[in-house]
């Protein structure tokens, strides 16, 4: 059967095919599915950072399609060379081969991206797919918690503390600050990769950014929390959900109430706009993050664990 399967590059032209398969895929397991769009990837792949005939791969299986993709983007750790990676075969068509096949193709193109090693995350309720990295010598090193908030509105919001101001990160005037506080707060954390300036300006074009959800907490006149959240549409309802892509304080500011601060300002604007669900991520060592967003009402969904391999 593999002799019927192809492998050929991306395209923009061929995101709803891979929105598609997405959607097949994570429909039938992930407990907070979310159909998606091709504008979705479309969007995504724009970055400067993705070069999508060369990042992302399609397998056509003879008489079928395209029944799978996989991407291979390159990132820095630490200062060393990775590839973030991973892979989706359309629920109809596995056990034929699509997925080893993928597998050996993103592994070429990880070495071609000279980098040291291939890193994937795998959702716990995915057993097959813990099973197939594994069978393939990939390691697992860490993992992160998914929680969700199903209805912000029952969260009792605060006032801020009087000696924060908070205010929008403009993405172009304030990319540079932006970047230097989110880097100069996780530059220490594993998986962790540097942000630019450039990222959040041309982020900003992307339709999931809210220029209201992204905001500074100044304190003395400097930025020293910060609270990135965006929104995640659905494409066959009208559900949209808050997503925090990132929230931080610098080591020196913490324990002042500023990130609950941020984050309940953060959910006044969402509930404004009528988005009343949010999904984020926690490091699994970041145990006062994980009671934080506890006791703001949080729920643990599921983890998502870090695989990696050596090139």
């Amino acid at each position: 059967m593999s002799q019927s399967i192809t492998i050929e590059p991306g395209s923009l032209q061929k995101c709803d095919d891979i929105a598609r398969i997405y959607n097949a895929v994570s429909s039938r397991d992930n407990p907070d599915h979310v159909d998606i769009d091709g504008e979705y990837y479309r969007s995504a792949y724009q970055s400067p950072r993705v070069n999508v005939e060369r990042d992302v791969i399609l397998a056509r299986l003879k008489g079928v399609g395209i029944v799978g993709y996989g991407t291979a983007f390159r990132a820095s750790e630490q200062n060393i060379p990775i590839s973030r990676t991973s892979l989706k075969v359309h629920p109809e068509y596995t056990g034929l081969g699509v997925g080893s096949r993928l597998f050996q193709e993103i592994m070429k193109i990880a070495k071609a991206q000279k980098s040291r090693k291939a890193i994937c995350n795998i959702p716990d309720f995915r057993p097959s797919a813990l099973e197939f990295a594994q069978r393939r010598e990939m390691r697992p090193t860490k993992y992160w918690i998914k929680m969700s908030h199903l209805d912000i509105r029952t969260v009792k919001l605060e006032e801020k503390t009087s000696d924060l101001v908070i205010k929008e990160i403009h993405p172009v005037a304030d990319a540079e600050r932006w970047a230097n506080l989110q880097n100069e707060i996780f530059q220490d954390r594993i998986g962790y990769t540097p942000v630019t300036p450039e990222f959040l300006t041309n982020f900003s074009q992307n339709d999931r950014f809210v220029s209201e959800f992204a905001l500074f907490g100044i304190s003395n006149g400097e930025p020293v929390v910060y609270v990135m959240g965006t929104k995640l549409s659905s494409s066959s309802n009208e559900e949209i959900r808050l997503l925090i892509e990132g929230i931080g304080t610098l080591k020196e500011h913490r324990r002042k109430r500023y990130g609950k601060s941020i984050l309940h300002e953060l959910f006044r604007r969402a509930k404004s706009k009528g988005i009343y669900r949010s999904d984020l991520v926690v490091d699994n060592e970041e145990e006062a993050a994980r009671q934080f967003y506890l006791c703001l009402g949080y729920e643990e969904r599921y983890r998502r664990i870090r695989y990696e391999i050596n090139l």
